[in-house]
């Protein structure tokens, strides 16, 4: 005998991941958009970034999340466009970006921009700890175990 899935189970544990992601992410202060990395002249390794992601229709967002989507990929575009930015700057503004599409729950976006996060910053934790956390919620053991070991080894 098979039991239904308890629809208040499965909001509140998209709920959770949701804050989960908020508080992984918004813990940590925005780098200096124009940090050590530009200051230092070190490259950013950014040949291969992804482009941004196509926002959501944000007509049919909450007023508050529209606004936030639009803010943080003005970020981004604003940080890329800017040669004095730094990587861990610009690798912060992807990862935000990220974050709120992992929330909205579109996934592919949310992978790129984790991506991006990752190859202009390989040293900071989160990216690779959201992105181990996104490919498990798509079944993806095998590599979420990588992901996070990863991300446990930063740490």
């Amino acid at each position: 005998m098979s039991r239904s899935p308890n629809p208040r189970g499965i909001i509140a544990r998209h709920v959770a991941a949701a804050l989960l992601l908020v508080a992984v992410v918004g813990c940590a202060p925005a780098p200096d958009a124009n940090d050590a990395d530009a200051a230092a002249g070190a490259p950013a390794t950014d040949d291969a970034l992804a482009p941004l992601p196509p926002l959501p229709d944000l007509d049919t967002l909450a007023p508050a999340a529209a606004t936030e989507f639009e803010t943080r990929a003005a970020r981004v575009t604003r940080l890329e466009a800017d040669a004095r930015s730094g990587a861990s700057g610009r690798a912060w503004a992807w990862g935000e970006l990220g974050s709120l599409f992992h929330a909205y729950t579109d996934f592919d976006a949310a992978a790129r921009c984790y991506a991006n996060a990752q190859r202009l910053d390989p040293d900071d934790f989160r990216w690779w700890y959201l992105a181990g956390h996104l490919t498990r919620s798509q079944g993806d053991f095998d590599a979420s175990n990588h992901l996070l070991q990863r991300a446990a080894a930063l740490r």
